[in-house]
């Protein structure tokens, strides 16, 4: 009877190290993995680095298109998702919504946001309620989530959600992932643009 609990308990640790061995980060994203695991991502002409992707292993209803940044040696580094189009929402009620129930869901897994900014430019001309969205649109207006201290699973340096907007009328979230190797993948990046 000893023997079995034995056999179990090295049955259950043997169980366990592999799976915490190969943490999986923000949409099944693991940092420092190389970028041909993903095989809806293709290569950006225009930018060196950076990949489109139509899917990744746990894509989000929310979302209809991501961008990784990986480097060759660094393997993935970054990972950003874009939002489907929030239409007719010139006051960004929707939009803030929708960034403030993604911003629930990420402090399940992350824990609470350390700063939430929701601010418009003394300068801006787009101070009416209606112009919420273009302020966003203008860079004049920002709302996000931010999570900046550096300790989260899943080798994340950081987690920003943030609105942005196509017109006066139409907005969408923003997620940006930034894993603990992106300013190493930035200094190799920088070294092969000369």
């Amino acid at each position: 009877m000893r023997y079995s609990h034995v056999l179990l308990g090295l049955l259950a640790v043997t169980w366990t190290v592999p799976v915490q061995g190969q943490s999986q980060g923000p949409f099944g994203v693991t940092m420092g993995a190389p970028i041909s695991k993903y095989t809806s991502c293709e290569k950006r002409p225009d930018q060196e680095g950076w990949y489109t992707c139509r899917t990744l292993p746990k894509s989000h209803a929310s979302f209809e298109m991501y961008f990784i940044q990986a480097h060759p040696k660094i393997g993935v580094c970054f990972v950003k998702a874009i939002g489907k189009d929030i239409n007719r929402d010139s006051r960004g009620i929707m939009t803030k919504a929708e960034i403030k129930k993604l911003a629930l869901q990420i402090e399940q897994t992350y824990g609470p946001q350390t700063a939430i900014r929701d601010s418009l430019s003394p300068r801006s001309k787009f101070k009416a309620a209606d112009e919420w969205l273009m302020g966003v649109k203008e860079d004049e207006r920002a709302f996000s989530y931010d999570w900046t201290d550096g300790r989260y699973p899943n080798d994340i340096e950081s987690i920003h959600v943030f609105a942005r907007a196509t017109d006066a009328e139409t907005g969408y979230a923003t997620v940006e992932f930034y894993f603990k190797n992106e300013k190493q993948c930035d200094v190799e990046l920088d070294k092969e643009a000369f």
